[in-house]
């Protein structure tokens, strides 16, 4: 009877944990738990899959299972210098890094000059069927953190290829010679890497830093503006907070490897920024912006919402987010339907995604 009440108190302890303690605490980053398996029908009861479904899901909400993994991470990171996390790498001064990224800065995803100019012609094409219809398109070529963190490089990466190897540096120079209008926030960052006072990309991220975005979102808008001919809502600070607590995704990196006592250690600087008004009588134009994550940031910050009319990201072109939007998926309609009605059209993308550039979106548009 002994052993009985043992065994069933043994059985009971995981539905204790998962009841009272929920695995809420310290959630992990980078990491969603499965959903529980639908109702129970026959085939999938004889088959086995609901039952393993279930398991999955109950592991995942299982308590103490987040603790457990930090302090795996945390282990495995102290004794044997190993991350959990996938495909990040960890160079010099913890500056830490996606290895797509490296491989794109030592030129290994190079499409040749043939297949750049290529795409590069069809943006030109676009450009002009737009402004045929009276609107604007505008190509960012945001930072690589591969290349900008390449003094961070451990030997045993090599060095970085020279630009004109690299996709993002090849295609940069078609496309101005074929008249398409580019900020290249790329090569900005890079002429400012050396001198730059304040941090453009923290060693614990992977995307360009709070105040770095805001500098180069400032210079979008000017180049949009002066493009147009007509006023933009502008943004500007004449202060920034300082601080070693990171916000937004200045550190998704660091956070994204779910250890324990591991945090950012740099001074980001955050800054308060006011936004200018429209002359009145005036309206700002509608824009379509697609782009890969390097957008997020000046997305939940409310550039698409302040500096426009009903703004609309399209997140790898593939869903769309909006005021009204919170991540439709994108239909032949959508498209139809902003080449219509947007005034605007900005093509974003970092380096790793220029083999990809548009993410089909010109080819859509073009049909």
């Amino acid at each position: 009877m002994l052993q009985k009440g043992i065994l069933i108190g043994l059985l009971s302890v995981p539905a204790v944990l998962l009841l009272v303690w929920k695995g809420e605490w310290f959630p992990l980053r980078n990491a969603a738990p499965s959903p529980w398996p639908s109702a129970i029908v026959w085939e999938t009861w004889t088959d086995g899959s609901w039952t393993k479904e279930f398991e999955q899901a109950f592991t995942d909400r299982l308590g103490g299972r987040n603790i457990g993994i930090r302090v795996r991470n945390t282990l495995d990171y102290v004794v044997f210098g190993k991350l959990h996390a996938h495909s990040v790498v960890e160079g010099k001064n913890g500056s830490l890094v996606e290895w797509e990224y490296i491989q794109t800065a030592r030129g290994e995803d190079f499409m040749g000059e043939r297949r750049l100019d290529s795409t590069a012609q069809a943006v030109a094409a676009l450009q002009r069927r737009l402004e045929s219809d009276g609107k604007h398109l505008l190509v960012v070529l945001a930072p690589g953190k591969g290349v900008f963190a390449s003094q961070d490089w451990l030997p045993q990466w090599g060095q970085p290829t020279t630009p004109d190897a690299t996709n993002v540096g090849v295609f940069a120079k078609a496309l101005e010679k074929k008249g398409v209008l580019v900020y290249n926030a790329h090569q900005h960052f890079l002429a400012q890497r050396d001198t730059a006072k304040r941090v453009l990309m923290a060693r614990g991220g992977i995307h360009w830093s709070t105040l770095g975005m805001w500098r180069e979102t400032k210079g979008i808008l000017s180049m949009m503006e002066k493009r147009m001919g007509r006023p933009l809502p502008q943004p500007s600070w004449t202060r920034a907070q300082a601080t070693q607590s990171a916000r937004g995704s200045d550190d998704d990196l660091l956070q994204g490897t779910n250890r324990f006592g591991f945090y950012n250690k740099e001074t980001l600087h955050y800054p308060e920024v006011a936004w200018s008004t429209m002359p009145p009588g005036t309206k700002k134009p509608k824009v379509v912006v697609i782009s890969d994550s390097f957008y997020w940031q000046m997305h939940n910050e409310g550039v698409t919402r302040t500096a426009f009319r009903e703004g609309e990201f399209w997140y790898y072109n593939a869903r769309i987010y909006s005021e009204k939007d919170k991540g439709k998926p994108i239909t032949s309609k959508d498209v139809e339907r902003v080449l219509r009605e947007a005034d605007v059209f900005i093509l974003l993308s970092t380096d790793v995604n220029i083999k990809r550039f548009g993410f089909g979106f010109v080819g859509q548009a073009l049909r």
